[in-house]
């Protein structure tokens, strides 16, 4: 008994055997399936489930609705008739199949063109083009084979290869020797019987699906991802491969599975203004160094050496005269002058007269003073007369100003003040040189700050108020220092890069390759520093998509898939097997009287695809089965498809051959019975099997199914008739020739003459044998009904001779050809014959007691 319901029972389970998020999500992707393709979307969040960046919430599982039976959901189908042959095989262009009833057996001995006819249906029925020729081989017609083909409330349709093949394939279902091949040379589809939306196994076709597409996205994800990172590694490694050599190192071997090494090495990089001003200055260094290699680069070096000589000693020479004068000392003195000129001024005041110039009387009083010291006493040392009062107070005055230091400190100060004047004044003076004459050895900058810096201090000594700005401006000669270690230090580079000249060619070339060796290696380092951002991102998100890419390239998907498979098998066993095995087993009991267990067919499900082969033992049936036994197969099968198919029309050629009596009887049961339940179904079957031809016609005609039933007969792949045997019908169909008492066609005259021969055989059969003679031996005639012997009528000697006199002129001569031999016949003729046949009959009615 099956464990669930329905395959989503199944599955569910399966999947809770499973402890994955990912899983879990496809599982109820598939369950919750109409078909098709994941979407972006649903692939990337099963990606990110496999990877752990999401969590599995899951949703409420809605499987979809059941569809609807297709059988009952189709438009009625009805074929009508099969005409207008064009180069279809041998069939003739007059042939036209009347299919209007529901059932129609078409008969004809081999050669007739069954098969051909068979074959026109089936292009209607198969999508597949037949690989036998469908133009007739044996004539030389360039004709493109075609036909005409009418469905019951539609037109007439032309067909040709052009319109393709299976136009009609939900409708038409046909049974051949191919069909009966492959049903007994190949596996049983019971999903073709079996509703198996039912039981939902396309849930794990949609699963298996689905895992494989999730599998190919991964894959997809991790090559796109490794391409994308190779892609900018590649980028990386252009960029900077005039400066590294990518084919070396770290840089040979990184790619997108090969990060570590680089990230690592990368992290040990950098490059900063001090390395800059380095490799700024071994550059120039090295460019000295190649001048110094040719006379002409010595030369002019040379000349670089005596331009950067100049202007070192021009601005050594400046700052040696700032350096000798002290600004803020200068300064000083001034104002110290400033102070003592005003003390001297007030002391002056109390010792010199206000009217006169007390420049001048300071001389007068020093002139005395050296002609006769002024110490002071009663009597003046000039006139001696006698001091008192004022003129005793003045000359103590005078002798104060004279003993006092201040004119001393006067003099002393203007001493300085000159001396450091006169330094003041060369400074001021000093010759600056065309700086701008000297940008071939230094830089315009700075020899424009070098200019620029001694204007400023030059200037500072011009203002007319020494204050602290100026003197802070003059203090910056000092920076002129830094300028002249510069200029200093590349004149050194320069008598150096000479010196090395001058020892020979190779110690020159030792330094010039040590030079750029160390260039090198920093500009490796800067280039690579410049890219590092760019370098350890690629990394780190290569190196942390690495374990998602390796889960992916080492899940055991194949392992997952069989799983899988294993429990579709197992749902397909419990849930379809056990449902369709009574179908078949229906079948072969109405076929052969027996069932599949008595037979000893087995079903075995196995395979990937849960193939169901029908074995006894261990063998194929086709390896163990008679031909006939075989054909019960195949025709179970068929019947079982039919029995729920949602096609409306089966064809059946030739179902019968191999099959016994019993088998033939069995089947022709089994048509009636599928007549009388599918009533909206139309069956055509097509055979040269007599037997099976009267058995079929007495079935259908028994079961009260004869309105619904016609016999065609079919000649010469040319004329096709319905094939009736009553006494009024006959007659009906001869009236139509004789009445309008008007020649007709030696087509014509063959198909009275046929109808004639058949009234005959119905006068004999029906109404002088009472129903229990058969003009042709079968052997599915009924036991004979005795009772009824007791009424037969024996035909008068007379009316036998005429009866085989007109059988015989109605009779076409062997090897004759029929339409010359009917065209000799009037209408009148046929119409005396046919009286002749109806009195016969009357007379033998009469005498029937």
């Amino acid at each position: 008994m099956a464990a669930h319901s329905d395959a989503t029972g199944y599955l569910l389970a399966h999947r809770d055997s499973v402890n994955e998020a990912w899983f879990h999500a496809v599982c109820e992707a598939a369950i919750n399936s109409l078909g098709g393709n994941l979407s972006p979307n649903e692939l990337e969040r099963l990606w990110r489930l496999f990877c752990g960046l999401e969590t599995f919430a899951p949703v409420a599982t809605t499987p979809p609705a059941l569809k609807t039976n297709a059988r009952n959901a189709i438009q009625p189908f009805h074929l009508e008739t099969l005409s207008d042959f064009s180069g279809f095989k041998k069939l003739s262009g007059t042939l036209r199949l009347d299919l209007s009833k529901r059932i129609t057996l078409v008969f004809g001995r081999n050669g007739a063109g069954k098969s051909s006819l068979c074959q026109a249906l089936k292009i209607l029925a198969n999508p597949e083009k037949p690989k036998e020729p469908l133009n007739n081989v044996r004539s030389s017609s360039k004709n493109i084979p075609s036909f005409s083909y009418k469905l019951r409330g539609g037109s007439v349709e032309n067909w040709t290869e052009l319109d393709g093949f299976g136009g009609q394939s939900q409708a038409l279902k046909y049974f051949d020797s191919a069909v009966a091949h492959k049903h007994i040379n190949s596996s049983i589809s019971p999903e073709a019987v079996v509703e198996l939306s039912a039981f939902r196994l396309e849930c794990f076709d949609y699963a298996r699906e689905y895992l494989k597409q999730f599998q190919a996205y991964g894959v997809s994800k991790v090559l796109e991802c490794r391409q994308d990172t190779d892609k900018k590694i590649s980028e990386i490694k252009l960029s900077v491969h005039a400066v590294i050599d990518t084919n070396t190192g770290v840089f040979k071997d990184w790619s997108a599975i090969n990060c570590q090494p680089m990230l690592s090495w990368i992290g040990t990089v950098s490059f900063g203004e001090e390395r800059r001003l380095q490799k700024t200055e071994k550059q120039a260094r090295l460019e000295q160094l190649r001048g110094a290699t040719s006379a002409e680069g010595q030369q002019a070096l040379s000349l670089k050496k005596s331009l950067l000589g100049q202007i070192k000693q021009s601005l050594s020479n400046f700052v040696q005269q700032c350096i000798g004068f002290s600004y803020p000392a200068y300064s000083q003195i001034l104002f110290s002058i400033q102070q003592k000129q005003a003390a001297s001024v007030e002391l002056a005041g109390v010792v010199f007269s206000k009217e006169l110039d007390v420049t001048g009387q300071q001389r007068l009083l020093f002139a005395a003073a050296a002609l006769r010291p002024f110490v002071p006493a009663e009597t003046c040392p000039l006139c001696r007369q006698k001091l008192e009062g004022q003129a005793n107070a003045l000359f103590h005055a005078f002798h104060n100003h004279l003993t006092s230091t201040m004119q001393t400190e006067l003099s002393v100060l203007n001493v300085q003040q000159k001396d450091e004047q006169s330094k003041k004044e060369m400074i001021e003076s000093f010759a600056e040189i065309n700086y701008s004459q000297y940008s071939s050895v230094l830089d315009i900058d700075f020899l424009r700050a070098v200019s620029d810096l001694i204007k400023l201090v030059k200037a500072s000594l011009q203002v007319p108020v020494i204050d602290q700005a100026a003197l802070g401006n003059y203090s910056r000669y000092i920076e002129l220092n830094s300028f002249v270690e510069t200029i200093n230090a590349e004149h050194n580079k320069v008598a150096s890069a000479l010196t090395l000249a001058s020892n020979g060619l190779q110690a020159l070339n030792e330094e010039i390759s040590k030079l750029t060796t160390e260039i090198g290696a920093l500009s490796i380092d800067e280039v690579a520093y410049s890219v590092r951002p760019q370098i350890e991102a690629i990394c780190q998100n290569a190196i942390h998509f690495a374990s998602a890419a390796n889960s992916v390239e080492s899940y055991n998907f194949t392992s997952r898939l069989s799983a899988l498979t294993a429990r579709k098998k197992d749902a397909h066993t419990a849930l379809v097997l056990s449902s369709f095995v009574p179908y078949l087993d229906a079948e072969y009991r109405r076929l052969c009287g027996a069932s599949l267990e008595q037979i000893g067919v087995r079903l075995a499900n196995q395979g990937a695809d849960a193939i169901v082969l029908p074995k006894i033992g261990d063998e194929l049936v086709h390896r163990v089965l008679s031909e006939g036994e075989l054909k019960i197969h195949a025709l179970a099968l068929f019947m079982c498809e039919a029995t729920v198919a949602p096609h409306q029309v089966l064809v059946l050629d030739d179902p019968v051959t191999s099959f016994d009596y019993n088998y033939i009887s069995n089947f022709c049961e089994r048509l009636r019975d599928y007549a009388k339940d599918n009533t909206q179904s139309q069956l055509i079957v097509l055979t040269h099997n007599w037997d099976f031809f009267a058995n079929l016609q007495a079935t259908l005609n028994g079961s009260g199914l004869s309105g619904s039933f016609s016999v065609q007969v079919l000649e010469d792949c040319s004329t096709v008739s319905e094939y009736v045997e009553k006494w009024e019908e006959l007659c009906l169909q001869i009236d139509g020739y004789i009445d309008p008492q008007i020649e007709i066609s030696p087509d014509e005259k063959s198909k009275l003459s046929a109808l004639l021969r058949r009234l005959v055989e119905r006068l004999t059969n029906a109404y002088v044998f009472n129903e229990q003679r058969h003009q042709y031996k079968i052997r599915a005639l009924q036991v004979s009904n005795f009772k009824e012997f007791v009424k037969l009528v024996p035909l008068l000697p007379a009316e036998a001779d005429r009866l085989k006199d007109l059988y015989a002129n109605l009779s076409p001569l062997e090897h004759d050809d029929i339409r010359n031999y009917y065209s000799t016949k009037s209408i009148y003729q046929f119409g005396s014959w046919y009286d002749e046949i109806k009195s016969i009959k009357n007379a033998v009615e009469a005498r029937r007691t």
